[in-house]
């Protein structure tokens, strides 16, 4: 069975009847998962779909390849027994009369005790008459996760080389990167409000989060800024890994970022995936951002986890 309860944070965060619709989609998907009813589950979806972890993404074009991810993670919550999906929204938000966007938790429990999770997860999804379709569903798990083995695609390198994707998409992505990068080591505000959009979805140290505010946005920004400068950071080198265009208006991909004092790396590198959409104006600006859980991030740096 499912859960509608309330996240731990407290009380969704959102209009009634955006948070109303995601919860309804969590609820549908997690129940048809555990009922192993392809027919329910695939119901609630639009293909193309992207499926994406910090560690992997793929994007699912036919039924069959939807197929495999239900029947795997399926699988892997039903062998836990006598499972609970508890699968709660966190915030939800409508981004025009078509679009939905809404961040969430995923635990199984049995019995009470929770045996796999919780997991931090963000989607989107778009109105077809009167249905709710998910497009895209990114998930904050572990490397080691079932999600990260299920979306492999083909056993693909982390990184390969030369990045993946065509020249013109990760041109797109390495100049939003750029443009990004160059915000925060300057501290210009309006230059990042020229690469990013609001609401903007990040996942990290802190778990989900959805700035929909310029103010949010800025004091997320003052924050990086000032750990920037108390670090000695002199250069964020982010370097494009992977880029794939998803439909005519939006690309998602994964960046490795190095974090420099002088000739210094602070700590490991590590990869982040990002997602993009054009706008009307034809710019591209930053959606969502996803950073690893087990490595050290300027992420955990600027909240005090590292």
């Amino acid at each position: 069975m499912t859960s509608a309860e309330t996240s731990k944070t407290g009380q969704p965060r959102g209009s009634a009847e955006a948070v109303a619709v995601a919860q309804r989609l969590l609820d549908g998907t997690g129940a048809a998962m555990l009922a192993a009813d392809f027919n329910a589950f695939a119901r609630h979806f639009r293909l193309p779909c992207l499926v994406a972890t910090p560690e992997r993404a793929r994007l699912l074009q036919h039924p069959d390849e939807l197929r495999t991810i239900f029947d795997r993670l399926g699988a892997h919550y039903r062998s836990f027994g006598d499972v609970t999906l508890e699968r709660t929204v966190n915030e939800a938000l409508f981004d025009g009369p078509d679009l939905l966007r809404f961040s969430f938790e995923t635990a199984a429990l049995v019995h009470g005790e929770t045996r796999d999770g919780p997991h931090a997860g963000h989607s989107t999804a778009v109105r077809d008459g009167d249905t709710w379709h998910i497009t895209d569903n990114h998930a904050l798990v572990a490397r080691d996760s079932v999600q990260n083995t299920v979306f492999r695609r083909g056993g693909a390198a982390d990184d390969p080389t030369p990045p993946e994707g065509s020249p013109e998409v990760l041109a797109i992505f390495q100049n939003n990167l750029d443009t990004v990068t160059q915000a925060f080591l300057t501290g210009e505000f309006d230059m990042l409000l020229r690469a990013v959009t609001l609401p903007l979805f990040k996942q990290g140290s802190r778990g989900p989060e959805l700035l929909t505010t310029q103010d949010e946005l800025r004091r997320d920004f003052d924050r990086y800024v000032s750990a920037i400068r108390m670090q000695d950071v002199t250069d964020l080198v982010r370097g494009v890994t992977s880029a794939h265009a998803l439909g005519a208006a939006r690309i998602h991909g994964t960046c490795r970022t190095h974090v420099l004092a002088g000739t210094q790396l602070l700590f490991p590198s590590y990869v982040s995936a990002i997602t993009l959409e054009q706008g009307a104006d034809r710019a591209w600006r930053m959606t969502s951002i996803m950073h690893p859980l087990e490595t050290p991030t300027l992420d955990r740096v600027v909240w005090g986890g590292a």
